[in-house]
Formats: C-alpha cells, sequence, structure tokens
C-alpha cells in the first residue's frame, strides 16, 4: 500500500535523506513475544526518510525521488511515484475511518537477505544493529495489511532507514523486502570496498535511483556466469516491476475502501476527524511495468 513511514537520511528525499543527525534511544525489543503497541495516530520522526523502499541516512541529502520503481524509496518527485505526504494523508484518512495499527519491533529477518545486511552493517558501523519497525493495519471489514522499514543503526544513532518497497499480507515477507532493499543500497556504498568478494554478483543499487547493477563476470573461467547473470538481472528486474505494480494495486484497494467509508458516513455513519499528518520526507522514483529506468544492468567489462 503506501509506503507510510518511509525512512530517514543521507538525501532527505533520497533513498539517502540528509536532514542533520538523528538520535534515537535505543528501543528495548521484545521481538513476537511482546504484545503490539497499539496506535490509534502516529507522529513523524524528524527526518524519516522515503515512505518506500527509502533509505534515509543523518548524513545524506534528500534524493527527491522514490529509491526505485515506482515512486520507490525515496522522493516525492519521481516517476509515477507518491510523495510522503499523500503516504500521510492516506494512512490519516485510514486512522479516521476505523482502521487499527500495531506496531512490532524484531531484529531477526529473513535467512537470506537479512545476515547478509547485518554482517555488512557491523563491518562499516561500530556498534551496528539491524531493527525492523512493522505496522500492521486491520479493519473489520477490510483486508489488513503490513508495512515494514528497517533502522540501521550505528550505537544509538539511527544512520539509515529503508522502507519495503509495498504492503505485504504477512510480516515476513514485508521484512524480507525491507531487508533487501537496504541490502542493495548498502552494498553499492560499499562496492568499491567489496567488488571481489564471494557475493559480488548480487544486485546493488545507488541510493534514489531505480536501476540495479550486477557485477561483470571479470577473469571468470566459466562461460556459463555470463549468461546466468543476465538472467539474474531480468528476474531481479521483473520483481522491482512487480513489486510496484502490486504497490498500485494496494494503493488502489486503499482508496477504494476509503471512499466506501466516505460514503457510509455520508449516510449516517459517525463523522471522525482525522489525525494530524505527520512529518515524512518522499519516496524512490518509481515506473510503469517495462520503465528502462527499473532495470538491472551487469556491469561492461573495462
Amino acid at each position: 500500500m503506501g509506503e507510510p513511514l518511509e525512512d530517514v537520511l543521507e538525501d532527505p528525499m533520497d533513498e539517502e535523506t540528509e536532514e542533520g543527525p538523528m538520535f534515537e534511544e535505543p528501543i528495548e525489543i521484545e521481538e513476537s513475544e511482546e504484545d503490539p503497541m497499539e496506535e490509534q495516530e502516529q507522529d513523524g520522526q524528524e527526518g524519516a526518510g522515503d515512505p518506500d523502499d527509502g533509505d534515509d541516512s543523518d548524513d545524506s541529502d534528500a534524493d527527491g525521488g522514490d529509491d526505485g520503481g515506482d515512486g520507490g524509496d525515496g522522493g516525492d518527485g519521481g516517476d509515477g511515484g507518491n510523495g510522503g505526504d499523500d503516504s500521510d494523508d492516506d494512512h490519516n484518512a485510514l486512522l479516521a475511518q476505523g482502521w487499527t495499527v500495531e506496531i512490532h519491533y524484531d531484529m531477526e529477518g529473513d535467512a537470506y537477505y537479512h545476515p547478509r545486511l547485518l554482517a555488512l552493517v557491523q563491518r562499516y558501523h561500530p556498534g551496528g544493529t539491524v531493527q525492523y519497525r512493522t505496522e500492521h493495519w486491520t479493519h473489520p471489514d477490510y483486508l489488513g495489511f503490513w508495512e515494514t522499514e528497517v533502522y540501521i543503526r550505528e550505537g544509538t544513532r539511527v544512520r539509515y532507514i529503508h522502507r519495503a518497497i509495498t504492503a505485504r499480507l504477512t510480516r515476513e515477507a514485508v521484512i524480507r523486502d525491507a531487508a533487501r532493499q537496504a541490502l542493495v543500497v548498502n552494498r553499492d556504498r560499499h562496492f568499491d570496498d567489496i567488488a571481489w568478494e564471494d557475493d559480488r554478483y548480487l544486485p546493488r543499487r545507488r541510493s534514489g535511483q531505480s536501476t540495479c547493477n550486477i557485477a561483470a563476470p571479470l577473469g571468470e573461467a566459466n562461460l556459463r556466469l555470463r549468461p546466468t547473470l543476465l538472467c539474474l538481472a531480468e528476474i531481479n528486474t521483473d520483481l522491482d516491476q512487480t513489486q510496484d505494480e502490486l504497490d498500485v494495486m494496494g494503493r488502489a484497494y486503499l482508496q477504494l475502501a476509503r471512499e466506501n467509508a466516505t460514503l457510509k458516513q455520508q449516510l449516517g455513519g459517525p463523522d471522525v476527524e482525522a489525525p494530524g499528518v505527520p512529518a515524512q520526507s518522499p519516496p524512490r522514483n518509481r515506473g510503469e511495468f517495462g520503465d528502462p529506468n527499473t532495470s538491472t544492468n551487469v556491469d561492461p567489462y573495462p
């Protein structure tokens, strides 16, 4: 659905947003065992970043567009992207029309992206940790959904915030997506240093951009590797574009739910005042399926 809360950082509107360092007290986490915290209204975080797969950093400059796909993880000004204000308006309207949100915190993620992200964070950030903040939206009359942002911390300081591209039906799926977005961006950030490591062929993406890159198979004796990487590039592109389309459909579903609730109120339902709009920076640039800007490329031979 929307990228309701996405990110802080190196470029306030980019996957890397820069709004001055942001400090937070450590958050006590009780993982899944803890009863979820129910929120009826959310306050925005200063410097909060893309509502998408956004990557924001307290050291960065906002990147006006989502960091990918359909307005993705960065800013509001991207191709076909929806800005942070739009997401905030959407969620405030949901809260005013009978939706409930529960907040969950996790320090663990999926078995593939999360371990690699955590290893990368701990390598480049002293005392680095990875924390997922997940919102579970429910309504008695409509299908609920989950949205997640991942906080990369250096001690108690939040360095980057990345958001999942779109809402999902399960907590596990949306956490996996957020971890993937954070991994591909942070791999690009440090790629000069890790370009010859074993996982060098994993896709990477510049913060605020929608195009991914995969390292060229230089010096590889296996002639089957390059065709395999070209196939990986196509699959990765299809995944990004499919997530963008899923997000468009999710937004359309929520819009219909809002209109339905408004009609019910006009027919005699209670008049509920919408909460105030929290501060939020925009999401990453996104395009429709087939948009050449949402793609994955294998690096050319030098």
